[in-house]
């Protein structure tokens, strides 16, 4: 950061992060935090400063590369996902870019705009309903303020993940072979991802057994082939990762107990098995229930 002219504050954990941006936040102009914190996650550090009202742009600098830590972290009001390992020089270019955008938007949106029971004030970015003030989370605030702007406008879901989202989702490369794998044997995908998205529970942190016997089309452990629909927008990444995928004969892949958001994949259900044991050993001993 200190190379691409911008003068850092760096704090080591949830606690000192929140008490940084509790006393600074109007002279923040981005915020890069980290997922795995000592003290806490760095989800629960953006879900705080975002109820509290903060607007500071929030990206997500995080070895974790699982499409729900994507989707969850954008959900709770972050405005982008950087996985690990990174390019300084791109970073600091999105860092830069964020923040030019934020800056263009306060001043080019000091107004009132108002649509039937909506009111949003773009100064503070606060949201009202019938005079009731809503509490929303940073991508809801966006939503709405897209629509109120545009009122007889209709958007696709493609238009509205492009204006709010755009290209974020990332994917890896050796588990989009592991799922080809699967499908060209006939095997359920047993992705967790579709489990959460028929649960609708995107910050669900453990899946556990009943969680798999969950009746929905979209449960991919007790229905074989694919999804009825696509669970997540993919973007142009992911789209080249399965149009140009590296081939492999894995069957089987889970998180690492490391958290560093890599996978360790397997051949045989035994590898497997014993792979899982040694991730859901380490969450047993973080206490993620």
């Amino acid at each position: 950061m200190i190379s691409n002219e911008m003068d850092p504050l760096v704090v080591n954990s949830g606690a000192a992060a929140l008490d940084l941006i509790a006393r600074q936040s109007s002279t923040l102009d981005m915020i890069l935090m980290d997922i795995t914190l000592g003290d806490m996650e760095g989800f629960d550090v953006i879900q705080t400063i975002r109820r509290n009202g903060v607007t500071t742009p929030v990206i997500i600098i995080s070895g974790r590369n699982e499409d729900y830590d994507f989707m969850y972290g954008l959900s709770l009001g972050a405005d982008d996902y950087v996985t690990k390992p990174f390019r300084p020089q791109i970073l600091g270019a999105k860092v830069k870019a964020l923040i030019r955008r934020s800056k263009s938007f306060s001043q080019e949106n000091n107004q009132q705009i108002s649509c039937g029971p909506f009111l949003c004030d773009t100064t503070t970015m606060r949201f009202y309903k019938n005079n009731v003030e809503l509490n929303l989370s940073e991508k809801e605030r966006s939503l709405l303020l897209l629509f109120v702007r545009h009122p007889q406008q209709v958007f696709t879901k493609d238009m509205i993940y492009e204006q709010i989202w755009g290209n974020l989702i990332a994917v890896d490369d050796n588990a989009i072979m592991v799922y080809i794998n699967r499908l060209r044997k006939g095997w359920p995908l047993q992705a967790d991802p579709t489990v959460k998205y028929a649960l609708q529970e995107f910050g669900l942190r453990r899946i556990l057994h009943r969680h798999l016997k969950y009746p929905s089309p979209y449960n991919t452990y007790i229905n074989k082939g694919l999804p009825p629909s696509p669970i997540c927008m993919p973007g142009r990444n992911a789209i080249d990762a399965v149009l140009d995928f590296e081939r492999h004969d894995y069957m089987f892949f889970c998180a690492r107990p490391t958290f560093d958001g890599y996978h360790d994949f397997a051949r045989t259900l035994r590898e497997h098995n014993a792979n899982a044991r040694a991730y859901s050993a380490e969450l047993n001993r973080r206490k993620i229930r």
